[in-house]
């Protein structure tokens, strides 16, 4: 897909924009998906972080919303997807 010159941070099918955009990362808690959860929020993406250990303080602090959940869980997946779209959206 064609690099946005507005905002070129892409996904692997399309370009994130920040001002429509909420990026959902599940295992964002700690390691990689802890770095990208910081990459999108650094840039002004609004960022949603599911996972099953613990909230990480740093990351509210720094715009990240956080939501613990069994991603294995589907009534788990669905309550929390239905906090985002109300909460972050």
């Amino acid at each position: 897909p064609p690099r946005s010159t507005l905002f070129p941070y892409t996904t692997l099918f399309r370009s994130v924009d920040p001002s429509e955009d909420v990026v959902v990362i599940t295992g964002g808690a700690s390691g990689l998906g802890f770095l990208l959860a910081e990459f999108y929020a650094m840039r002004g993406v609004a960022v949603a972080v599911v996972d099953i250990k613990s909230k990480n303080e740093l990351q509210e602090s720094r715009g990240i919303a956080y939501y613990q959940c069994d991603v294995a869980n589907a009534e788990h997946v669905s309550i929390t997807a239905k906090r985002i779209q109300s909460e972050v959206c």
